[in-house]
């Protein structure tokens, strides 16, 4: 087994690993022990890789939320039905499609034809 030794350690830190040995009914020494195999436990957690997927991950953590399986089914409707009225409304075969497609060509064609446009500044008449 390894020992450590922990010097400059500040008096009100000692007294609160003693307080708290009283409390779990250990020595100073056993005390010290566990917080320390906590610490490295916890920190080996943080880093390690997990042995499973990130859908697991989220599988694992939505389990808790309190949602039913009906919950989860009308969030999926609800999905479904969002990315339809999205792709409906940004699609070149709805009226809005269309006319944005056709202002894209009209606008070109003129650029072709005419040049860019020219801007007159704001508040002086023409000519």
């Amino acid at each position: 087994m390894a020992q450590i030794l922990v010097r400059e350690l500040d008096d009100a830190v000692k007294e609160r690993l003693l307080d708290r040995a009283k409390r779990n009914g250990r020595t100073l020494e056993a005390e010290a022990r566990a917080v320390l195999e906590e610490a490295a436990s916890a920190y080996a957690k943080a880093v390690e890789m997990p042995s499973f997927g990130l859908g697991t991950e989220l599988a694992e953590r939505s389990a808790n939320t309190g949602l039913t399986q009906q919950d989860w089914e009308e969030f999926d409707r609800s999905l479904i039905e969002n990315r339809a009225t999205s792709l409906a409304r940004n699609s070149i075969f709805s009226w809005t499609g269309l006319f944005r497609l056709s202002a894209m060509f009209s606008s070109s064609t003129a650029m072709r034809q005419n040049g860019p446009a020219k801007f007159m500044p704001v508040g002086k008449p023409p000519g």
